[in-house]
This record gives C-alpha cells, structure tokens and sequence, in this order.
C-alpha cells in the first residue's frame, strides 16, 4: 500500500565565523532546518560533519562530541520541534575512540540508530578515526532508512549490507558529490538515495537510477516526495503480466519500465494492498530472486 515520504536535503559549506565555529555552524543549519521544515519533511538530511565545515586554524576532527554534546543535543530539539526525522553526521567520540558518524534522530529527537562510517579516507585513519565495522539501517514509521558517508561510496561492501538489511532509502552525507556514483548505488542496490554535502550537485535518485533533482546555491534546501511501497523486477517472464495488473489495479500500480537495462520498477498507490501482495498474486519474481536463481542454475550446469 502506498507508503509516501517526503524527504529532505541541506547543503551547507560552513560558516565563515571562526570564532565558535561550531556554534556557528549549528545556529546556520538549524536555520537551515526550519527552511526545510517548511515542506513538511518526514526526513531532513545534512552534510558529513556539518558543525566541523568551513573551520580553517585546526582539524575538523578535533571537534569530535559525545552524543549527549552540544551539536546532537540541539540538533534533537529541531527534529522534536519539526515532528522530523534528522540524520545529523559528525565526529564522534566515545571511549576511547573516535568515529565519522551519521546519527538519526526520530521525531521525538531520540537517537535512533548511529552508524560509524565504514570507510574513512587514509588520512582520516591516520588522524585517529575508527572504521566502523558493518552498515546500520533502521526501521522508521515510513520505511528501512540505512546510511553511506563520503568515501563509502567507493565500496561496495556499505551499500550490498544496506540491500541485505532491506534499506528502502539511503542517506549519503558527504564531502564530495559522489556524482554517477550515487545513480549507480541507487540502480544496483535498488533503493533511493539521497545525497546531502557542502557543494552544489547533492542528488535524489530513484531505484532506477534516475536523478529527480539536484540541490544548487540557489536551492539549498530541497524536498521530494517518494513512495516506498515499490520492488524492482527483471522484465523476463514477469512482463507477461503487465496488462492483467493493469486491468486489475488501474491508477493504484505503476508500472515503471526501463527497457535499457531490461527492469522495470513497480509501485504501489493501493490504500490497502501492497506491492509484495501484488508480487504474490501475480506470481512476479523480484530482480534480486532472479538473479539468485540464475547463479544457482549456473553453479548446476557447471557441475
């Protein structure tokens, strides 16, 4: 049944105050964030260790926080304030370690998951930061939510664990853009995505690879409304079905074809009937069951 989000993203280069930097940075962003909140978002995301952005005399890693510091803490109140969740990333330090975080903060300004990005770049490491060690995705009341930060992108370990755990959506906080990457995540992993860094070029791509917008310094807040009640489905053998779903369900299925790349993706807009019942009235076989049974007929043909 149809599941809609709207969902939004906030570029954000730093302030150009260096004294309290990160006060700084946060007082902007939560400006920021009101912005966002104009558009009603389920889900505002901002950029990778935004509160550390623009800061010139020391190492941004040096602003690392707990989780009950100044930047999570006031952070929370907005998402509590907007009814929102926020997806706030920064340098974390707890124990003895620190980590590139991404905190996802639900409604109430909870934190309800932290993910460690897997990836930090060389230097980052030998700054003192910690890999994380698996990818985090989370139940909201809208949908599976995981998470990929900057360097990440270049490895697909972070976005196959967020397909394996369901991830509907992914938040990309970043420091570059990510460019085609972001597309070809989103096609291969068939989820959304949705990018949030400090320069122009921050996406939203469907699970089709194809970008619904992009964020510029004349928009540095934007918001799309996306439907997560959808699969992914090779066209072989399922596209003789086509017309009876359309026949039965009209203006409640959409049919997303992609003849390239011989996909097709398919949504939900049923108030009471969702995609995975429309898969199993119909006999359909999502893509990644597909090609999990053509490696297995593979594997038995090569024996």
């Amino acid at each position: 049944m149809a599941c809609y989000a709207r969902i939004s993203a906030i570029m954000y280069r730093g302030s150009s105050i260096q004294e309290n930097h990160v006060a700084a940075n946060i007082e902007e962003v939560c400006a920021l964030i009101d912005r966002a909140a104009l558009d009603e978002p389920d889900l505002i995301a901002l950029p990778e260790c935004f509160n550390a952005l623009g800061l010139r005399d020391r190492s941004l890693i040096s602003t690392a926080e707990p989780l009950d510091g100044p930047t999570v803490r006031t952070i929370a109140k907005k998402a509590s304030e907007h009814h929102a969740y926020i997806v706030c990333p920064l340098y974390e330090r707890r124990d003895d370690k620190t980590y590139n975080s991404a905190v996802l903060l639900d409604r109430q300004g909870e934190v309800a998951g932290v993910y460690h990005k897997m990836w930090p770049t060389i230097g980052e490491i030998e700054e003192g930061i910690t890999p994380g060690k698996e990818a985090v995705v989370v139940s909201t009341d809208f949908g599976k939510v995981g998470f990929a930060i900057c360097f990440d992108l270049n490895f697909r370990p972070v976005g196959e664990q967020n397909a394996a755990q369901g991830a509907k959506l992914i938040v990309f906080s970043s420091m570059y853009r990510g460019g085609l990457s972001t597309q070809i995540w989103a096609y291969d992993f068939g989820c959304y995505l949705v990018s949030a860094t400090p320069s122009e070029m921050g996406h939203f791509c469907t699970p089709l690879g194809r970008v619904l917008g992009d964020l510029w310094d004349y928009q540095p807040v934007m918001t799309r409304a996306i439907n997560l009640d959808f699969e992914i489905l090779h066209i072989d053998t399922n596209e003789r079905q086509w017309e009876a779903i359309r026949a039965k369900y009209g203006r409640h299925v959409t049919l997303d074809i992609y003849g390239p790349e011989g996909v097709f993706m398919m949504t939900s807009d049923h108030p009471e009937i969702s995609i995975q019942d429309i898969i199993r009235e119909f006999g359909l076989e999502p893509r990644s069951a597909y090609f999990a049974r053509a490696t297995q007929r593979r594997a038995q043909a090569l024996r």
